[in-house]
């Protein structure tokens, strides 16, 4: 199951990987999870937009963040 973050003035997908994955070099993962995840949901999560731009997230926007117990 995939964990739900709200982004917070000053958060990036790098600080994200940092703190839920152990290192910033794996935001390609939270991009692509949150993606998929953005992919299947419809209706009440209107702010599950996809990542076009991994430089660009907002304050407000609901990210989805793999589990480490989902990674290898």
């Amino acid at each position: 199951m995939a964990i739900r973050h709200t982004v917070q003035t000053g958060d990036s997908l790098w600080s994200l990987a940092h703190r839920y994955l152990g290192s910033g070099t794996r935001y390609p993962e939270i991009v692509n999870e949150h993606n998929r995840e953005a992919a299947a949901c419809f209706g009440p999560h209107y702010r599950l937009l996809p990542i076009k731009n991994p430089n660009l997230i907002y304050v407000g926007q609901t990210i989805m963040v793999p589990s480490r117990n989902k990674l290898p």
